[in-house]
């Protein structure tokens, strides 16, 4: 996980990149190790944008009270508050998808 590639990630385990295909493709213990590395690793992304976003606001609150904030700053505060949203907006829809499968299969039982 913490090579931007593939094959970079081969070079650094001194794996050959067919096997690490073979294992992505037939092994479903090594797939899902991976998966789940891939989300630990974006839920500390997550964490670090939840943080940013807080800086963010600031940032544009001093901008409205009249403290010098430059037209990048801004820029990237909004960014950042956007990408919180939409983030926040799918772990809504995920709950949501959740709550529904367990309702669905709560009515099962009962019929």
């Amino acid at each position: 996980m913490s090579e931007p590639t593939v094959a970079a990630a081969c070079v650094k385990s001194n794996i050959p990149r067919r096997t690490i295909e073979n294992w992505l493709r037939d092994n479903l213990e090594f797939r899902k190790a991976f998966s789940d590395a891939r989300e630990r690793t974006f839920g500390l992304a997550l964490g670090r944008l939840a943080k940013a976003a807080n800086e963010a606001v600031t940032c544009l609150v001093d901008g409205m009270q009249g403290q010098n904030v430059s037209h990048v700053q801004r820029l990237c505060a909004r960014d950042i508050l956007t990408f919180a949203a939409q983030a926040r907006t799918e772990d809504v829809r995920t709950l949501a998808d959740e709550i529904k499968e367990m309702l669905q299969e709560a009515g099962k039982d009962d019929g």
